[in-house]
Protein backbone atom coordinates (compact mmCIF):
# COMPACT_ATOMS: atom_id res chain seq x y z
CA UNK A 1 0.00 0.00 0.00
CA UNK A 2 1.40 3.45 -0.42
CA UNK A 3 2.53 5.35 1.93
CA UNK A 4 -0.08 8.23 1.70
CA UNK A 5 -2.94 5.74 0.36
CA UNK A 6 -6.69 6.31 1.30
CA UNK A 7 -6.65 3.37 3.57
CA UNK A 8 -3.64 4.87 5.80
CA UNK A 9 -5.27 8.66 5.84
CA UNK A 10 -8.38 7.35 7.05
CA UNK A 11 -6.99 4.96 9.44
CA UNK A 12 -4.32 7.37 11.23
CA UNK A 13 -7.24 10.22 11.69
CA UNK A 14 -9.59 7.80 13.20
CA UNK A 15 -7.00 5.51 15.22
CA UNK A 16 -5.05 9.06 16.16
CA UNK A 17 -8.08 10.60 17.01
CA UNK A 18 -9.15 7.41 18.96
CA UNK A 19 -5.90 6.74 20.69
CA UNK A 20 -4.13 9.76 21.04
CA UNK A 21 -0.23 10.82 20.34
CA UNK A 22 0.90 7.49 23.40
CA UNK A 23 -0.96 5.46 22.01
CA UNK A 24 -0.98 5.84 18.24
CA UNK A 25 2.98 5.56 18.38
CA UNK A 26 2.43 1.61 18.73
CA UNK A 27 0.69 1.26 15.71
CA UNK A 28 2.73 3.20 13.94
CA UNK A 29 6.16 1.76 15.15
CA UNK A 30 4.64 -1.68 13.58
CA UNK A 31 3.19 -0.35 10.63
CA UNK A 32 6.37 1.63 9.47
CA UNK A 33 8.53 -1.63 10.84
CA UNK A 34 6.67 -3.65 8.48
CA UNK A 35 6.65 -1.39 5.62
CA UNK A 36 10.47 -1.41 5.92
CA UNK A 37 10.67 -4.89 6.11
CA UNK A 38 8.61 -6.07 3.68
CA UNK A 39 10.50 -3.08 1.23
CA UNK A 40 6.30 -1.12 1.26
CA UNK A 41 8.36 1.91 2.21
CA UNK A 42 11.51 2.19 0.05
CA UNK A 43 13.81 4.81 -1.93
CA UNK A 44 15.99 4.14 -4.77
CA UNK A 45 19.00 5.27 -3.16
CA UNK A 46 18.80 2.13 -0.93
CA UNK A 47 19.87 -0.06 -3.45
CA UNK A 48 23.57 1.61 -3.27
CA UNK A 49 23.98 0.85 0.56
CA UNK A 50 25.54 -2.47 -0.50
CA UNK A 51 27.95 -0.44 -2.47
CA UNK A 52 29.00 1.98 -0.49
CA UNK A 53 29.31 -0.01 2.96
CA UNK A 54 31.12 -2.83 3.61
CA UNK A 55 30.66 -5.69 7.28
CA UNK A 56 32.59 -4.21 9.76
CA UNK A 57 32.60 -0.64 8.90
CA UNK A 58 31.17 2.52 10.79
CA UNK A 59 28.21 4.26 9.03
CA UNK A 60 25.41 7.27 10.62
CA UNK A 61 22.42 7.88 10.23
CA UNK A 62 21.60 11.69 10.68
CA UNK A 63 18.16 12.09 10.85
CA UNK A 64 17.08 8.30 11.29
CA UNK A 65 13.47 9.18 11.51
CA UNK A 66 11.50 5.36 11.82
CA UNK A 67 15.05 3.99 10.99
CA UNK A 68 14.36 2.65 7.17
CA UNK A 69 18.04 3.63 6.28
CA UNK A 70 19.22 2.37 9.71
CA UNK A 71 17.54 -1.09 9.13
CA UNK A 72 19.48 -1.46 5.72
CA UNK A 73 22.71 0.13 7.25
CA UNK A 74 22.56 -2.66 10.05
CA UNK A 75 21.96 -5.85 7.52
CA UNK A 76 24.95 -3.96 5.30
CA UNK A 77 27.22 -3.83 7.90
CA UNK A 78 26.54 -7.21 9.63
CA UNK A 79 26.47 -7.79 13.04
CA UNK A 80 30.86 -6.33 13.43
CA UNK A 81 29.35 -3.20 11.91
CA UNK A 82 28.13 -0.18 13.66
CA UNK A 83 25.46 2.31 12.93
CA UNK A 84 24.89 5.32 14.91
CA UNK A 85 21.15 7.17 14.39
CA UNK A 86 20.20 10.27 15.64
CA UNK A 87 16.65 11.60 15.41
CA UNK A 88 16.00 14.42 17.80
CA UNK A 89 12.05 14.78 18.11
CA UNK A 90 10.64 12.81 20.75
CA UNK A 91 7.51 11.28 19.40
CA UNK A 92 9.68 10.05 16.36
CA UNK A 93 12.76 8.76 18.69
CA UNK A 94 10.15 6.65 20.92
CA UNK A 95 8.25 5.41 17.03
CA UNK A 96 12.17 4.95 15.86
CA UNK A 97 13.16 2.92 19.41
CA UNK A 98 9.86 0.77 18.83
CA UNK A 99 10.63 -0.09 15.23
CA UNK A 100 14.38 -1.05 16.12
CA UNK A 101 13.00 -3.85 18.63
CA UNK A 102 10.26 -4.71 16.36
CA UNK A 103 12.65 -5.29 13.43
CA UNK A 104 15.97 -6.84 16.10
CA UNK A 105 18.72 -3.74 15.48
CA UNK A 106 21.61 -5.33 16.83
CA UNK A 107 24.31 -2.87 15.79
CA UNK A 108 22.70 0.19 15.74
CA UNK A 109 23.24 3.05 18.75
CA UNK A 110 20.37 5.45 18.98
CA UNK A 111 20.31 9.12 20.19
CA UNK A 112 17.22 11.04 20.97
CA UNK A 113 19.75 14.21 19.51
CA UNK A 114 19.64 16.18 16.41
CA UNK A 115 22.98 17.47 14.97
CA UNK A 116 24.48 20.53 14.67
CA UNK A 117 27.33 22.57 14.89
CA UNK A 118 27.32 22.81 18.95
CA UNK A 119 25.98 20.91 21.41
CA UNK A 120 22.84 22.77 22.70
CA UNK A 121 19.51 22.88 22.71
CA UNK A 122 17.32 24.37 20.07
CA UNK A 123 13.75 25.03 18.82
CA UNK A 124 12.44 22.42 16.22
CA UNK A 125 8.30 22.78 14.67
CA UNK A 126 6.92 19.70 13.76
CA UNK A 127 4.13 19.96 11.42
CA UNK A 128 0.60 18.81 12.34
CA UNK A 129 -1.36 16.58 10.04
CA UNK A 130 -5.01 17.20 9.50
CA UNK A 131 -5.62 14.11 11.63
CA UNK A 132 -3.88 15.68 14.53
CA UNK A 133 -0.98 13.29 14.26
CA UNK A 134 2.81 14.47 13.23
CA UNK A 135 4.16 14.95 10.47
CA UNK A 136 7.34 13.89 12.00
CA UNK A 137 9.85 13.73 8.81
CA UNK A 138 9.06 17.19 8.14
CA UNK A 139 10.32 18.76 11.61
CA UNK A 140 12.54 21.79 11.10
CA UNK A 141 14.09 23.88 13.45
CA UNK A 142 11.87 26.56 14.32
CA UNK A 143 12.45 29.96 12.32
CA UNK A 144 13.45 28.88 9.35
CA UNK A 145 12.01 31.28 6.27
CA UNK A 146 15.23 30.60 4.15
CA UNK A 147 13.49 30.16 0.55
CA UNK A 148 15.24 30.40 -2.17
CA UNK A 149 13.64 31.91 -5.55
CA UNK A 150 13.29 29.88 -8.41
CA UNK A 151 15.29 26.70 -6.40
CA UNK A 152 13.88 25.73 -2.98
CA UNK A 153 10.78 26.67 -1.31
CA UNK A 154 9.98 25.55 2.13
CA UNK A 155 6.99 23.46 2.55
CA UNK A 156 4.51 26.03 5.18
CA UNK A 157 2.33 24.08 7.02
CA UNK A 158 -1.24 25.15 8.72
CA UNK A 159 -0.45 23.63 11.79
CA UNK A 160 2.94 23.01 13.68
CA UNK A 161 3.79 22.56 17.46
CA UNK A 162 7.23 23.85 18.67
CA UNK A 163 9.29 20.96 20.32
CA UNK A 164 12.26 21.99 22.20
CA UNK A 165 15.48 19.58 21.43
CA UNK A 166 18.73 18.64 22.61
CA UNK A 167 21.58 18.70 19.88
CA UNK A 168 25.16 17.68 19.36
CA UNK A 169 28.47 18.15 17.53
CA UNK A 170 29.53 15.00 16.11
CA UNK A 171 33.25 15.57 16.75
CA UNK A 172 32.40 15.98 20.50
CA UNK A 173 29.95 13.57 20.87
CA UNK A 174 31.46 10.56 19.23
CA UNK A 175 35.36 11.54 19.33
CA UNK A 176 36.42 8.10 19.48
CA UNK A 177 35.13 7.29 15.90
CA UNK A 178 38.06 6.67 14.10
CA UNK A 179 36.80 5.89 10.99
CA UNK A 180 33.70 6.41 8.61
CA UNK A 181 32.30 4.71 5.87
CA UNK A 182 29.27 6.60 5.09
CA UNK A 183 26.92 9.37 6.30
CA UNK A 184 23.03 9.26 5.55
CA UNK A 185 22.36 13.25 6.17
CA UNK A 186 18.66 14.05 5.57
CA UNK A 187 17.81 16.97 8.40
CA UNK A 188 15.55 19.15 6.59
CA UNK A 189 17.57 21.55 5.40
CA UNK A 190 20.36 21.45 8.52
CA UNK A 191 22.14 19.34 7.10
CA UNK A 192 25.27 22.35 6.75
CA UNK A 193 25.05 22.98 10.51
CA UNK A 194 25.67 18.96 10.90
CA UNK A 195 28.67 19.05 8.84
CA UNK A 196 29.90 22.51 10.33
CA UNK A 197 30.01 20.30 14.00
CA UNK A 198 32.07 17.03 12.44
Amino acid sequence: MPANSALRRITKKVLHGFLGDSSYKYFQAVSKAMDIRHRSWSEPELDLIPFAVRPGETALDLGANFGLYSYHLSRALGASGRVYAFEPVPFTFATLRLVSRILRFRNVKLFEKGCSEEAGRISFEVPVQASGAFAAGQAYIGGRRDDREGKETQVRWADTKEVVCEVVSLDDFLPELDELSLIKCDIEGAELFAFRGA
